[in-house]
């Protein structure tokens, strides 16, 4: 538990941002093509609505991404509380056997 309080959750959490802003990338790139294509007049039938897919997409990627940020704080205060039992643990303990 301390390990993951410690590394496992900031690795995690480093780990679940790349992997959003791969995929975000992934849809940018995509997205850029086929408005690439619109505008040289080369759009297909279907596109349309691939490129609002996209869009959503990317949407709610960067909401996801957001989220994240914000858990960075949420991380530390539970980190925190973490600490603190831990050390009224020992205290408690230290002091049952100074008893």
């Amino acid at each position: 538990m301390d390990w993951f309080s410690r590394v496992g959750i900031v690795e995690s959490h480093r780990r679940q941002t790349e992997d959003i802003e791969r995929i975000n990338n992934d849809s940018m790139h995509r997205l850029y093509e086929l408005t690439h294509q619109n505008i040289l007049g080369k759009i297909e039938r279907g596109d349309e609505s691939i490129i609002l897919k996209l869009k959503d997409d990317i949407r709610q990627n960067v909401r996801m991404l957001a989220e994240l940020g914000d858990g960075t704080p949420i991380i530390s205060a539970i980190k925190k509380r973490i600490e603190d039992a831990r050390f009224l643990q020992k205290t408690s303990e230290t002091n049952k056997s100074q008893l």
